[in-house]
């Protein structure tokens, strides 16, 4: 309860917001505090305006096996989100999984630029990178997969997590919805069970990296 009040009657949630004040980074605010009064049934989690974080319990808290807390940064340094709580089953994976779909959902670019349109009947070309090239109207021309095993035989594949969209060279963004196909020596038979399907394409990697 971080909201419990210290030995001068003071709030702990502001004495780690006072802490910050004087200068300390939000993890150094939240050790002081938490040092200061290990008894207390109090975590904390502390964010400058600057983007730095700071998370802990206090001791007391930290003998209870239901707890669980984590901190997890975007790669590019973007964005970062943290979670702490505890009585939250299953204590192991709560704060794990919060952390990841707060940040999917950060960077969830919405609207696709476009839709493409694959057909059944395409023929997959091997290349260093997978790549989807489309003509004026939206329509897959042909597909460049890094993946030759596929290209001889039957085959059930998808295009990988990583899938370039190009017009007459031009990158235009990335594949948003990965296909499960099915192929015969290499040419499409169906997607997803169909003949033809409309694709969504970001402008950026939908994925993140952490």
């Amino acid at each position: 309860m971080p909201h419990t009040k210290g030995k001068d009657k003071i709030a702990l949630n502001s004495i780690v917001l006072a802490e910050m004040a004087s200068g300390k980074d939000p993890q150094e605010a939240i050790d002081r505090v938490v040092g200061l009064y290990p008894d207390m049934d109090a975590g904390f989690l502390a964010v400058s305006v600057d983007g730095r974080m700071g998370i802990g319990n206090c001791q007391s808290v930290l003998t209870r096996r239901d707890k669980g807390m984590g901190i997890l940064n975007v790669k590019s340094g973007a964005a970062k989100v943290a979670t702490i709580h505890n009585s939250i089953f299953p204590h192991g994976l709560v704060s794990t999984l919060a952390n990841h779909v707060a940040m999917d959902t950060m960077f969830h670019q919405g609207i696709p630029k476009q839709w493409i349109i694959i057909k059944s009947g395409i023929t997959l070309k091997f290349g260093a990178r997978t790549q989807v090239h489309i003509d004026s109207s939206s329509m897959v021309e042909h597909i460049v997969t890094s993946n030759n095993t596929c290209l001889n035989g039957s085959w059930a594949v998808g295009l990988g997590d990583i899938v370039e969209v190009l017009s007459r060279g031009v990158r235009l963004g990335y594949l948003g919805y990965e296909p499960f196909m099915t192929l015969l020596n290499g040419q499409i038979v169906d997607i997803d069970g169909y003949k033809e399907i409309k694709l969504p394409v970001f402008a950026q990697h939908p994925c993140v990296e952490y």
